[in-house]
């Protein structure tokens, strides 16, 4: 009978102590690697978002939101040679941007398959 569940009103209660330690040593080594690779690369690009950064170089300079108004006000050219596929503003750049991953990453997708 020491193996069996007891029931306590609606709730199974069949857990040991120390159960917990168990379950926090297995994902442990998943959650390292999730928050190397995923959780830390995305908080950095954050923070670097706002900053003027040379890859190369170690200085890096606080701009604010100089970046991202410099997104919203910038040219975005699929071919910066021929002028007439030049579009201007922010709603512009992200149709580029769309075009350019359903376009190419499509293209890629049906090659994969």
């Amino acid at each position: 009978m020491s193996n069996q569940k007891t029931y306590s009103g609606n709730r199974v209660t069949g857990r040991r102590r120390g159960d917990g330690w168990v379950a926090a040593a297995f994902l442990s080594p998943t959650l390292l690697v999730f928050s190397a690779f995923v959780i830390f690369p995305v908080l950095f690009s954050f923070y670097l978002s706002f900053h003027k950064w040379n890859m190369f170089g170690t200085d890096t300079a606080y701009v604010g939101l100089e970046n991202y108004g410099r997104i919203l006000d910038s040219r975005c050219c699929i071919f910066p040679e021929q002028e007439d596929h030049r579009q201007e503003g922010a709603a512009d750049c992200f149709l580029c941007s769309g075009d350019h991953v359903i376009s190419r990453g499509g293209g890629h997708l049906a090659v994969g398959l």
